[in-house]
């Protein structure tokens, strides 16, 4: 009871950080470093094919590969999107620019912040476009060839936490007739039974929409890659086929594989640890080291197959960073889109 007690409090004392009352102390570029941080080295990175993605990178990668100058094309904005007091970040495709400030209107990806930690809630390319309207939702554009196209319109529910469709509208081709279906639960498929089959100048409805799409106030990341930050080790899943250099913490019949990747610089001292729930009222991590890797560096990450705990971390990373702060993690899959958690511990 006391160990649930303890994660109870946690999270009460997570949200209450991270209030409405609150909102205006919270360093968001703090709060999204791990997103800011990959994309600024995807951006600008000599060989972009080799870049671990992360989540939310599609996009960002599509312009990097088609110009040398991509950390001006790209650029990011924090806005709370439902006025919940959560700022999202927005990173979007830089379109114009007004003496030193940046605008653009293609979004690239959208998250927000739950209970501190980034979390994806839109991501776009360029055949699955996304912009903000003027009323604070988000128009979808995507199409998988000539006769299949969408349009759906997205609002962040008032959790802060998914975005709920509001009308989504596609092509298919049937007969050698393409047809127009409606429905509101962003099903892009036939058959389905909540699909409405419609009359609609399908082609006309987009430029109505897209019209009042919003430019938005970018921050280039040229302008975040010359501010100074401290190097930051992130987590991610391995997405490499051929493994041969990889730390076994785990063979395990279910065991799995991640990257831990370097950005901003490299980190030190790099300590592979095996975490305890202790006892007491407060949450606190016996931590064994399990492994000792002097260093990564960007561009070389570090592959460590392991197997996780089912509810409590039972896995952490401790390093230190280049500015000599030595910082540990617990690292935890999502139960919500099954992406990895770095939560920061004692």
């Amino acid at each position: 009871m006391k160990r649930i007690a303890a994660l109870l409090a946690i999270t009460a004392l997570v949200v209450c950080l991270i209030s409405p009352a609150q909102a205006e102390e919270t360093d968001w570029e703090r709060v999204y470093a791990p997103v800011l941080a990959s994309a600024a080295q995807l951006l600008s990175c000599e060989n972009p094919e080799e870049h671990v993605l992360a989540s939310g990178e599609m996009g960002i990668q599509e312009i990097r590969m088609g110009t040398d100058d991509a950390p001006r094309k790209v650029g990011y904005a924090f806005q709370d999107l439902n006025k919940d007091g959560t700022s999202e970040l927005i990173i979007a495709q830089v379109d114009s620019q007004e003496s030193e400030q940046s605008y653009g209107k293609q979004i690239l990806s959208v998250f927000t912040s739950i209970q501190g930690l980034p979390h994806l809630l839109a991501e776009g390319w360029a055949r699955n476009r996304y912009y903000l309207l003027s009323d604070g939702t988000l128009l979808n554009q995507g199409s998988s060839g000539a006769a299949y196209s969408c349009l759906g319109l997205f609002q962040l529910d008032e959790t802060g936490t998914s975005l709920n469709c509001l009308d989504f509208y596609f092509t298919w081709e049937e007969n050698n007739e393409i047809v127009t279906y409606y429905n509101t639960d962003g099903t892009f498929e036939v058959p389905h039974e909540e699909n409405q089959r419609i009359d609609l100048d399908f082609p006309r409805m987009s430029e109505i929409l897209e019209e009042d799409a919003q430019p938005i106030s970018l921050t280039p990341f040229a302008f975040y890659l010359k501010e100074e930050h401290p190097s930051l080790l992130v987590a991610q899943w391995n997405p490499y086929s051929d493994v041969e250099n990889c730390v076994i913490v785990s063979d395990e019949k279910y065991s799995t594989q991640i990257v831990l990747c370097a950005y901003e610089g490299q980190v030190t001292e790099v300590q592979l640890l095996r975490l305890e729930l202790e006892e007491g009222d407060n949450i606190r991590f016996k931590q064994t080291v399990l492994e000792t890797v002097p260093s990564i560096e960007p561009g070389n990450p570090l592959i460590v197959q392991l197997a996780f705990g089912c509810t409590i971390p039972n896995f952490g990373v401790r390093y230190t960073d280049d500015s000599g702060v030595t910082r540990a993690f617990s690292i935890m899959q999502s139960g919500m889109d099954g992406s990895l958690l770095m939560t920061e511990i004692e």
